[in-house]
């Protein structure tokens, strides 16, 4: 009996994830994000160690610090603990300021939890909106055509609903619903 528990112990619950005592700490970033990147270092923290959380958007998306969640969780194979602990109070705050353009790269940091916690880090890429300021550039109009709903393209606008089509020297073009 005492044989068959050592190797139990020793082999069997190992390969199955479960640890005797505390629980390995761990710092694990979802593999579900999408439209941007969500980076750590250092990779693997120690307890009251300093963690940066390096939150990096994809072109035309963004993400803002309420966006991203630090949970404490522990192990699977803890004993005493369910594998995580979705409750309130088990949240970490990050460091740091949501830039005034959430769509470029921005570092917040927080501190890694005591044994037996380990973290599981997540957020959420939004696509970014802009305003008409937001999309202001230094390029000169160069044309204006309109487009009713039949698909007959005029200089001029034509009563009821247009597609209003504006050309710019930078070679973009924006368009537009209106009604004349």
């Amino acid at each position: 009996m005492r044989t068959l528990l050592k190797l139990l112990t020793a082999v069997v619950m190992p390969l199955l994830g479960i640890t005797a005592g505390h629980a390995q700490q761990q710092a694990v970033v979802s593999d579900t994000i999408q439209h941007g990147q969500i980076l750590i270092s250092p990779v693997e923290p120690v307890a009251g160690q300093n963690v940066t959380v390096t939150v990096i958007p994809d072109p035309g998306y963004e993400i803002k610090k309420s966006d991203i969640s630090v949970e404490r969780t522990i192990a699977p194979g803890y004993a005493q603990t369910p594998a995580r602990m979705p409750q309130v109070g088990y949240y970490i705050d990050l460091s740091g300021e949501t830039p005034t353009d959430p769509g470029q790269q921005t570092d917040y940091s927080f501190v890694m939890p005591d044994e037996p916690f380990g973290v599981f880090i997540t957020g959420t890429f939004k696509r970014a909106k802009y305003t008409g300021i937001d999309r202001l550039t230094d390029a000169a109009v160069t044309r204006i055509t309109y487009v009713s709903p039949a698909g007959v393209v005029s200089e001029s606008p034509m009563p009821g609903v247009n597609i209003v089509v504006v050309a710019y020297t930078n070679g973009t073009r924006s368009a537009t619903k209106q009604v004349f």
